[in-house]
């Protein structure tokens, strides 16, 4: 009892220092909980408003109408990247997106499955097209591919 009467500004101290140290850590765990949504907010909203992305969509989906995803590949299974060419760069501008999205998830560990989930039907419809998967395998975005067989 005598150490404690002793030594009480210590003492204080040390508990206000723990909790100073609790409190900051929590405060930057939610910070950067925030940070991932606004990140996550932001790949959405570009996904939603970009009209060149709405396309993309329409042919990944099979709804577009001059466009069938199996038209953009030689009968080899390669890319026709002669043809169609302002489409290639709309489509490889969706997979950079995607691609963001799984090296967050796969090599930063930054973000979650389930935080990834959000895109989940972009990766699910590149995932479940041969095409689609063979042209991220040779092209740079295999991450993608792994990411969609996690989703």
């Amino acid at each position: 009892m005598n150490f404690i009467f002793e030594n009480w500004d210590k003492l204080l101290g040390f508990i206000i220092a723990i909790g100073g140290g609790f409190k900051y850590f929590d405060a930057r765990r939610r910070e950067l909980a925030w940070k991932r949504t606004e990140f996550l907010f932001a790949q959405a909203a570009f996904l939603d408003t970009d009209k060149d992305m709405g396309e993309v969509v329409q042919i990944i989906e099979g709804r577009h109408a001059r466009i069938a995803i199996e038209s953009l590949f030689k009968p080899n299974g390669d890319a026709d990247t002669d043809s169609q060419g302002d489409t290639w760069q709309n489509i490889d501008k969706l997979l950079n997106l995607l691609d963001r999205i799984a090296y967050s998830v796969l090599k930063l560990k930054t973000l979650d499955i389930d935080e990834a989930r959000n895109f989940g039907w972009y990766l699910e419809k590149i995932g479940n097209n041969a095409l689609m998967r063979g042209y991220c395998e040779k092209n740079g975005y295999p991450d993608i591919v792994k990411l969609a067989e996690k989703i």
